[in-house]
């Protein structure tokens, strides 16, 4: 069953390729994307009518100049190191040397989401407050620095709704405690 379980894949939602394209456009691997994902596409190339809301919400983001400015790192960094004796990577949407560390999130809204504890926000619902811990760990061991968090939130809304998060210190401690 183990082995059976590490080679099981699942095919991607239409909400998770929104989501991955947002992603490759900022990454600057939109090409890659587009390779590898051909079925949203049309002949001429462009998006199928279900996922042109990735073009709006791309611009969306554009015209947010505090969005822009903590989207502004690096893209796409990778990073590896230890964490409590087993070997992590982490990909950072956007990391900006000795400043901080920014995960983009292209999400249905920002509602509180019902979980086994009641109602929560999003980012401890689906425990971006962890990845964002272990994100900063590894950034702490290569550079010694442990660095400010944030999540850049933007809804598939119409209008997009848009946000900033950043992830208090001992909410990041704790998540690796």
């Amino acid at each position: 069953e183990a082995a059976a379980a590490v080679n099981y894949k699942t095919e991607p939602t239409p909400a998770m390729l929104m989501s991955s394209y947002v992603d490759a456009y900022f990454s600057k691997e939109l090409d890659d994307f587009k390779a590898k994902n051909p079925d949203i596409f049309t002949k001429t190339g462009t998006l199928k009518a279900n996922f042109l809301q990735a073009e709006e919400i791309i611009k969306r983001i554009e015209s947010d100049p505090v969005m822009m400015y903590y989207m502004s790192g690096e893209k796409q960094v990778i990073m590896t190191g230890e964490i409590f004796g087993r070997k992590f990577k982490v990909k950072m949407d956007s990391y900006k040397e000795n400043e901080f560390i920014t995960d983009l999130k292209v999400m249905k809204d920002f509602q509180p989401i019902w979980t086994n504890h009641g109602k929560e926000n999003f980012v401890e619902a689906y425990l971006y407050h962890v990845e964002l811990a272990l994100m900063q760990e590894i950034v702490y061991q290569k550079t010694g620095k442990k660095l400010p968090c944030y999540i850049c939130g933007i809804t598939k809304e119409t209008p997009s709704d848009v946000g900033i998060w950043q992830i208090p210190q001992a909410q990041l401690d704790s998540a690796m405690a």
